[in-house]
Formats: structure tokens, sequence, C-alpha cells
């Protein structure tokens, strides 16, 4: 089982990822799973540069459009055969 956090703990390094970091940075970290040191990297990187952050965000779109069309090509063969029985 995992170790409690203190509330300290959280408000000093947990918080900021919910409050200070914008909405589509959010969204990237969670729909590809970054952890928060990542996630603090993407927020700086938009800081200094926001073509190589709208580069990142490319490549998370179309990592996540790969990850969809693997998905399909496994899955449909197993839900036609479930089909069929």
């Amino acid at each position: 089982m995992p170790k409690r956090l203190a509330w300290r703990s959280f408000y000093k390094n947990d918080l900021p990822l919910i409050t200070d970091i914008c909405e589509e940075i959010r969204k990237i970290s969670v729909e590809n799973q970054l952890n928060k040191a990542q996630t603090k990297a993407i927020a700086d990187i938009k800081k200094i540069s926001e073509d190589a952050f709208q580069d990142i965000v490319n490549k998370a779109k179309s990592l996540s459009e790969q990850k969809k069309k693997n998905l399909n090509i496994v899955q449909t063969p197993k839900i036609m055969t479930f089909l069929e029985k």
C-alpha cells in the first residue's frame, strides 16, 4: 500500500501541478500518462518556446492517434470472434 502523503508535501509539490499549469498541458499529461517531472518540463518548454511546445503537442497528438489505430487493429479481430460465438 502506498505511503500516505503529508499535507505539506502535497501543498508544496503536487498542488502546483493542478493550479499553476494550463489546461492544455494537464490534458497532454493525463492522455500520455506523464509523471510530475515530465509535466513540469513541458510547462517549462512552453514558457521558453511556443514553437517547441507546439512540436510536442503535435507529436503527442500523432502518438495518440497511432495508439488508437493500433488498438483498433488488435481489438477488431477479438471483437469479431466474440460476435461470431
